[in-house]
């Protein structure tokens, strides 16, 4: 996905997202509506819901508030809150907000096979005890290809 593309889709999602907001502070309170929206929301993976978006990148182990900060070739949109749960923080030369987060187990969507994700490493892995995988963070696969990550050949291709 080619940055311009990124910018695209964070433009469109920021509109979508501008747009729930105002229907529901314009519109009655309704049930079905809230239903509605709700389903709406749940079709934003969850690595892209939360307070606030930043970017990471493939290899780096900080969030940035701009996704060309420094030397930064591909950068991928994130929640700030993902990031955080990822193990990134913030960049000293773009200054993101920060967020602490305690460390709180994560429910990922139903039917999701689960992989592990180590920041600054380029491939995601089947185990947390892949010899390659130090201190691996449990993400959806899906998740795990939008980073741009491509399967361990020692631990995925093996399978």
């Amino acid at each position: 996905m080619t940055r311009q593309m990124k910018r695209v889709f964070a433009f469109l999602l920021c509109i979508l997202l501008a747009f729930s907001a105002g229907v529901c502070l314009l519109s009655p309170i309704d049930t079905s509506a809230a239903a509605s929206d709700t389903a709406a929301i749940d079709e934003i993976p969850y690595y892209l819901q939360g307070s606030q978006l930043v970017y990471i990148t493939q290899t780096g182990k900080r969030y940035h508030r701009i996704d060309d900060c420094g030397n930064t070739q591909t950068a991928y949109l994130i929640s700030l809150e993902e990031a955080c749960r990822l193990g990134y923080t913030a960049c000293g030369r773009c200054h993101p907000d920060e967020l602490f987060i305690a460390s709180e187990s994560i429910s990922f969507p139903d039917n999701s096979e689960i992989v592990y994700f180590e920041i600054g490493d380029e491939h995601y892995h089947s185990s947390p005890q892949c010899t390659y995988c130090k201190h691996g963070v449990p993400v959806t696969l899906e998740e795990a290809l939008y980073l741009g990550r491509t399967p361990c050949a020692k631990c995925v291709g093996s399978r």
